[in-house]
């Protein structure tokens, strides 16, 4: 052995790598990876290196392979397919938290893949530690316009990465329903002080409920019923002058509605007349009877009924001489034409 002094270099040198002294001995040399490269074992797996030393006269190489080890992607673990959400959900809600693993330990980070006002995925907070699935608080969400949403979610340790897709079916909120309203009701035309016409009976599965009404408020109210202030009836404003002979009926539409979906009814409400007039049935136009006949003699029965039951009197006019109309007496037994 010559002891003579020795140089060690990569030849062909290299940009990723390199061979120099190693610092603790200043003596042996070493191959290198030069800090600050980016490897990728998806364009080179593999590299040749080749290690020339010489002592100033001669010169020996060896050949020394690098091989990479493919980075490993995050895993997202039992994402479900989908939930369920209620349109009616306008705050900042986690809808699901993810549970994910990377093999070499490296940082993870997860975000929503897509462009979405709605949605986010953001560390849960006091620890974060883990990433969730938010809903983005003071959104509005309506099924009718969107039923549901797909979100790619993608989390990665900044050179591999997972996606999965997460899907969000909204729940349609449930109008307001209307229970036992009838279809009809009735007053007297000659009523005018205010009238309880009919008690609303309305329900909704969560949301508070308003009524109001939409036609004739000016001879109707829709009104809170003291003292509960609860229930909700119709009425008929005091001091309104009802004509059956002008307007027999009034259909009064009903609107409830829960912020979100309205839904209408109609009550019909019929004026009646409280002094209908007699009704005369079945009164021929015309009766015969001899010239010679020159007694008492009856016609024709009248056959009159009233609604209301009231006492009923009749009269020819104009009146006659030779025909008159007289109450048949209890005990009459003569002849009728």
């Amino acid at each position: 052995m010559e002891a003579d002094n020795i140089t060690c270099f990569l030849n062909p040198n290299s940009s990723i790598f390199e061979v120099s002294l190693i610092p603790s001995t200043n003596i042996e040399y070493g191959i290198y990876l030069i800090g600050g490269t980016v490897l990728n074992y998806d364009i080179t797996p593999s590299y040749l290196l080749t290690a020339q030393c010489s002592d100033s006269r001669r010169n020996n190489t060896a050949n020394f392979t690098v091989y990479l080890v493919k980075n490993m992607a995050p895993v997202i673990h039992n994402l479900p397919d989908s939930i369920s959400l209620s349109e009616d959900v306008n705050t900042n809600t986690l809808l699901h938290t993810l549970n994910v693993t990377d093999t070499e330990g490296d940082n993870i980070t997860c975000v929503l893949n897509s462009n979405s006002s709605l949605f986010s995925v953001s560390l849960i907070p006091p620890f974060n530690t883990d990433y969730g699935i938010y809903l983005t608080g003071w959104t509005i969400l309506d099924y009718d316009t969107t039923s549901l949403y797909i979100l790619p979610v993608e989390c990665n340790d900044l050179r591999q990465k997972d996606t999965q897709s997460f899907t969000v079916n909204l729940i349609r909120n449930t109008p307001p329903v209307f229970n036992s309203l009838p279809s009809s009701t009735n007053v007297s035309e000659e009523t005018v002080s205010k009238t309880l016409l009919h008690t609303l009976n309305v329900t909704d599965e969560h949301d508070n409920v308003t009524c109001v009404l939409k036609t004739h408020t000016d001879k109707f109210t829709l009104e809170t019923i003291l003292p509960s202030l609860v229930d909700s009836a119709i009425y008929l404003r005091g001091g309104i002058l009802l004509n059956y002979d002008i307007t027999q009926s009034y259909l009064v539409v009903v609107e409830c509605g829960d912020n979100r979906r309205n839904v209408t009814d109609v009550l019909t409400v019929y004026i009646i007349n409280p002094n209908e007039g007699p009704v005369i049935h079945n009164l021929p136009d015309s009766v015969s009877f001899l010239e010679d006949v020159n007694n008492n003699i009856l016609l024709h029965t009248l056959n009159v009924t009233d609604a209301e039951g009231d006492n009923i009197t009749c009269a020819l006019n104009p009146n006659s001489l030779l025909f008159d109309i007289q109450v048949i007496p209890a005990n009459y037994n003569g002849m009728q034409f």
